[in-house]
């Protein structure tokens, strides 16, 4: 699961220690493996980290060679082994077997469109110490939570609320308005949430802000329909084919992992599918949880 904490002064002003450390405590659930800080100009980017791939050498935050960019990451990259194998293609010398450092270089090579190149669920924050920019970025389908409160000199973000809060920089306060659309529509309309001030980034998204700046998002995917007439096939037979190959190649992709890997099993099309699936594509036995 693992969890994220950002504290971004525009100002260069040094965050405090104690409320980055604060900010992990509340998602000491997420990650209950490991717990790192970084804290330099500007910035404060605090992790906590439940440990999947490269659960040896996967520390975070974590940092180019030179110190200048640095990262925190939640989620999986499930192409980030090809991804390496092009790094080390290119020259490039890894200092672990993490899909976290797969991410850092990409970004030092391509900057924000490196998002392009990564297939999996992310949320994840590199900072420069070169510019003293900071971006912050969301998967596609919006699996990986952020959310963010910006008061016109500090951004604070979290993969959870509560640890904005535990920041003592945001004040939780009900946002009427989105309690209303909850009673209404059972959600609150994104990006907006239950608390004022507190916004989620939203998915397919990514945020930038340099010093002396303000958050700037940019819309980097979106779903994309054909039109009538477009398809590439109107029989039946194609279609699942297509969807049957879809399927192994996602459920092949998702077993990555170093530690066990089980099922939750309701009994339903969709979970049933991906259990049987998963034992024909993961080596070990399959742990299925109703």
């Amino acid at each position: 699961m693992c969890g994220i904490n950002i504290i971004y002064h525009n100002n260069r002003l040094l965050p405090q220690r104690p409320a980055i450390e604060a900010m992990n405590r509340a998602l000491a659930h997420r990650g209950p493996d490991g717990d790192g800080v970084l804290l330099r100009e500007g910035v404060a980017l605090g992790h906590r980290r439940l440990s999947i791939v490269d659960v040896a050498g996967g520390a975070q935050p974590m940092y180019t060679s030179d110190g200048r960019f640095a990262i925190v990451f939640n989620g999986e990259i499930y192409n980030y082994q090809a991804l390496r194998a092009e790094l080390e293609d290119a020259g490039v010398v890894l200092q672990s077997h993490s899909d976290t450092e797969v991410i850092l270089h990409f970004y030092q090579r391509l900057g924000a469109a490196c998002v392009h190149r990564l297939r999996g669920m992310f949320a994840f924050a590199v900072h420069d110490a070169e510019s003293g920019a900071l971006f912050v970025a969301r998967d596609r389908l919006g699996i990986k939570p952020l959310f963010y409160h910006w008061d016109g000199a500090t951004l604070t973000a979290a993969s959870e609320a509560k640890a904005l809060f535990a920041s003592g920089l945001v004040k939780a306060r009900l946002n009427a308005k989105s309690v209303a659309n909850y009673f209404t529509y059972q959600f609150s309309i994104a990006p907006n949430t239950l608390f004022e001030g507190v916004l989620e980034l939203p998915p397919g998204h990514h945020l930038s802000i340099a010093p002396q700046g303000e958050p700037v998002l940019h819309r980097y995917w979106d779903l994309d329909f054909p039109l009538d007439n477009e398809y590439e096939s109107v029989e039946e037979d194609y279609w699942l084919d297509k969807f049957r190959a879809a399927m192994d190649e996602a459920t092949a992709t998702h077993t990555i992992g170093e530690v066990p890997i089980g099922a939750y099993l309701s009994g339903g099309i969709d979970s049933s599918v991906t259990t049987y699936l998963l034992t024909q594509h993961y080596a070990r036995p399959v742990q299925s949880f109703s």
